[in-house]
């Protein structure tokens, strides 16, 4: 077991520089920073510590924060330690804090989205209760830096289904995903915090974040943004609300696949395709058609490209990518509106259940010729 260290975290600086908001702390003797150009960011240690908090436990490096703290903010990262350990053996190691800060009445401040164009944050869009007043993208979570066309193109989509919908877009840029000290934990880990870190430097514009749900309650697992896990990032100034998660994504998709905006802008494709919206065959592209064609006309989606059949795209899959993923699958098969697919659902669902077997068998062989020790990288 590592010996247990620490990693100080503050103080924040902020400038304003051309227009340009940008807050950022020393983290090991490395700048962490965050940018915009759409909001004055908010100079609040949370933000930082939030987005980092994970990788240090992952080190087993306790958080010291040097600037005082919301006490609300600490006991829900008391917690959220605790459910880290739970799902992934973190060491559960609260943030030290010296001192907590009072906190000072606000006004009514605006709802935030975190939006990324798929059918999770476009479904937070059109149904939350409440007004979404801003869409919140982060770049370098999503496109990589060395990509900017793409990001550019993203953009300009952002920005007009912003308008749309009546609210306003704010994008930030940060060196996050790239800073030594976020390194260890995987970003399916880490991404919840990491984007709620970012959620508290708008607390100065906004007093609620909405995360939409990546999973539902109908299939449960761990990940970095869960209905357990991201209201426990709140703080006394900011309320996170965990959105969605008593649906499945077919019945969001079902909620909105009349909707113009969700035709003509719907982005689940994480391949980032240097000229298209989608790439239209990557399995959760292809899983998303799939969804549609069950509850509505996949044809009125221009998002995807149609040349080739929804059959043909589901054979052109080598495999279903997570094994968590194949019960999915098998709903898919038991609904009418697909008997067209239904006999490219099962001859992929018999491949990726092969070829999760194999991977089984593999490991098992590979345990045995070592004399039962466990496999280094299970």
């Amino acid at each position: 077991m590592p010996l247990e260290t620490s990693l100080i975290v503050g103080p924040v600086h902020a400038t304003l520089t051309a227009g340009r908001s940008r807050v950022e702390v020393a983290l090991a003797g490395e700048p962490l920073w965050f940018e915009s150009g759409d909001a004055l960011l908010a100079p609040t240690i949370e933000g930082f510590a939030t987005a980092i908090l994970p990788s240090s436990l992952f080190h087993h490096r306790r958080l010291r924060i040097a600037e005082p703290v919301c006490g609300t903010w600490r006991a829900g990262a008391t917690r959220a330690c605790e459910l880290l350990q739970e799902w992934w053996r973190f060491p559960s190691l609260p943030p030290q804090v010296d001192r907590l800060r009072t906190p000072s009445a606000t006004a009514p401040r605006g709802v935030g989205l975190f939006f990324t164009g798929g059918v999770d944050s476009f479904h937070s869009l059109l149904t939350f209760p409440q007004r979404i007043d801003h869409l919140i993208y982060v770049v370098d979570y999503d496109v990589p830096p060395q990509a900017p066309q793409r990001y550019s193109r993203f953009e300009q989509r952002l920005r007009l289904i912003a308008e749309a919908s009546g609210a306003t877009a704010i994008v930030l840029r940060t060196n996050l995903r790239r800073h030594p000290q976020f390194a260890g934990p995987s970003w399916q880990q880490s991404h919840g915090a990491a984007l709620l870190g970012a959620a508290h430097l708008l607390s100065g514009l906004l007093g609620e974040v909405v995360m939409s749900s990546s999973y539902s309650r109908f299939h449960p697992r761990p990940w970095g943004s869960h209905w357990e896990l991201d209201s426990l990032w709140s703080s006394a100034a900011l309320q996170i609300t965990h959105f969605g998660e008593g649906l499945r994504r077919f019945d969001k998709l079902a909620a909105i696949v009349d909707s113009e905006l969700v035709q003509r802008f719907v982005r689940p494709c994480w391949e980032n395709p240097p000229h298209t919206l989608n790439c239209s065959v990557c399995e959760k592209c292809v899983r998303t058609q799939i969804s549609i064609a069950a509850c509505g006309d996949l044809t009125r989606f221009t998002a995807f490209d149609h040349s080739a059949s929804l059959g043909e795209k589901i054979d052109g899959l080598r495999r279903i990518g997570a094994p968590e993923l194949i019960p999915i699958y098998a709903d898919f098969m038991r609904l009418p509106s697909l008997a067209p697919v239904q006999n490219a659902l099962a001859r992929l669902i018999r491949r990726s259940r092969f070829s999760a077997l194999r991977k089984t068998v593999r490991r098992e062989l590979g345990r045995r010729l070592r004399g039962g020790r466990p496999c280094p990288t299970a």
